[in-house]
C-alpha cells in the first residue's frame, strides 16, 4: 500500500519466490553452473524488494511536493461552503497521483463505513509524511473542538510551504553524497559482471574457494555497512 502497489504482501512473497525459482534455473539451464544460478535466483528477490523500497521512497517524496496545492484546494473548497469529506472527494478527483489516489482511497474506506478519523490515520501511516501529519492533527482536533478549519489549513500551508523549500535546499547539498552511494552499491555488481565475462574461471574461485568465498562476504558486508553510512550521513531531517 506505501508503494501504491495493488499487491498484499503475500503476494508479492509468491511473486518473489516464484521469480527466484524461474530465474534461478534459467541461469542454471544457460551455464550450468549452481553457484551462479544460485546468485542469480537470491538477486531477484532483493531486485524485487529494492524496487518496492524505491517505489515507496519516490511515493513519500511526490506527496509532500503536492500537499501545499492540496491544502489550497481544501481552502478554497471550504471557503465555497463545501464541507471537509466534500472537499477530499475534490481533491480526489482533480489532483494527480500520488495525493489524488490517497484522498480517493479515504473516500472508499468512509463508504464502506470507516470513521472519517480513522480514514485519516490509516491514510497517515501509508503516506508516512510528517507534514500531512500535522494536517491529520489540526483536522481531528477542529472536529473535536470547533473552529475555522479553512483558517487552520492556511496557516498549515504557509508552514509546509517553508517546510518544503527547506528540504529542496538540503537535497542539493546533499546530491554528491546520495549519488556515491548509489555508485557504492552498485559498483560491486558490475565489477562482478564484468569479472564474470572477462576471465570466468577465476572469477568462479571467488565461490568454489574457501578464501573466496570469505572475500566475498566481508566484501558485501562492509559495502552494505558504507552504503548505510553515507544514507545517514546525508538523511537530514528537515
Amino acid at each position: 500500500r506505501q508503494a501504491g502497489l495493488p499487491l498484499l504482501g503475500a503476494e508479492f512473497i509468491i511473486i518473489s519466490a516464484f521469480g527466484a525459482g524461474l530465474g534461478g534455473g534459467f541461469v542454471y539451464l544457460l551455464t550450468l553452473d549452481r553457484p551462479v544460478a544460485l546468485f542469480s535466483g537470491l538477486m531477484i528477490p532483493i531486485a524485487l524488494w529494492i524496487t518496492v523500497l524505491w517505489l515507496i521512497e519516490r511515493r513519500r517524496n511526490a506527496f509532500p511536493e503536492h500537499l501545499g496545492d492540496c491544502l489550497l484546494s481544501v481552502w478554497n473548497a471550504l471557503r465555497a461552503g463545501y464541507s471537509f469529506q466534500q472537499a477530499m472527494d475534490v481533491i480526489a478527483k482533480e489532483m494527480e497521483p500520488p495525493i489524488g489516489d490517497e484522498f480517493a482511497h479515504v473516500a472508499n474506506d468512509i463508504a464502506k463505513g470507516l470513521s472519517l478519523e480513522n480514514a485519516l490515520e490509516q491514510m497517515n501511516k501509508r503516506v508516512g509524511s510528517d507534514d500531512f501529519e500535522l494536517v491529520v492533527t489540526a483536522v481531528l482536533i477542529q472536529r473535536e473542538v470547533g473552529g475555522n478549519l479553512a483558517q487552520i489549513l492556511d496557516s498549515i500551508s504557509d508552514t509546509i510551504n517553508d517546510r518544503i523549500r527547506m528540504k529542496r535546499e538540503i537535497l542539493t547539498l546533499t546530491a554528491q553524497g546520495r549519488f556515491s552511494a548509489l555508485v557504492l552499491i552498485a559498483l560491486p555488481f558490475v565489477t562482478a559482471g564484468v569479472m564474470y565475462t572477462i576471465n570466468h574461471d577465476s572469477f568462479m574461485m571467488l565461490f568454489s574457494e574457501r578464501m573466496g568465498q570469505i572475500a566475498v562476504a566481508v566484501s558485501v558486508v562492509m559495502d552494505i555497512i558504507g552504503f548505510y553510512v553515507i544514507r545517514r550521513i546525508v538523511d537530514i531531517d528537515a
